[in-house]
């Protein structure tokens, strides 16, 4: 695979981004996810499979990751936003401020 590199500006010097191979950006994607069904089907190598699986549990597991709050949770995170819509926060230094005065 043939990787071509894009000029950036000036202010980014030294920078290069690669771009894929002209053959895989035009592939088609549903022959894509063919091939890589085929070749995880032929393969035998345990530890590929384990990281895949970890891979696919992993993309699930943040998919979701509001819906599995506890009510507290979720009350807590909209006490925040409405705090912050109205205004109602605090900087870095004046909340360290504040919780060193009770320690």
């Amino acid at each position: 695979m043939q990787n071509r590199t894009i000029d950036l500006p000036p202010v980014w010097k030294g920078i290069r981004i690669f771009r894929l191979d002209e053959q895989i950006r035009s592939m088609n994607i549903q022959a894509l996810k063919y091939e890589i069904i085929e070749w995880i089907t032929r393969t035998n190598d345990n530890s590929l499979l384990k990281t895949l699986k970890s891979i696919k549990d992993s993309n699930s597991a943040t998919a979701d990751w509001f819906d599995n709050l506890s009510q507290e949770e979720v009350e807590s995170l909209n006490r925040g936003i409405s705090d912050h819509d109205k205004e109602d926060v605090l900087t870095s230094k004046e909340f360290w401020a504040g919780y060193g005065e009770k320690l």
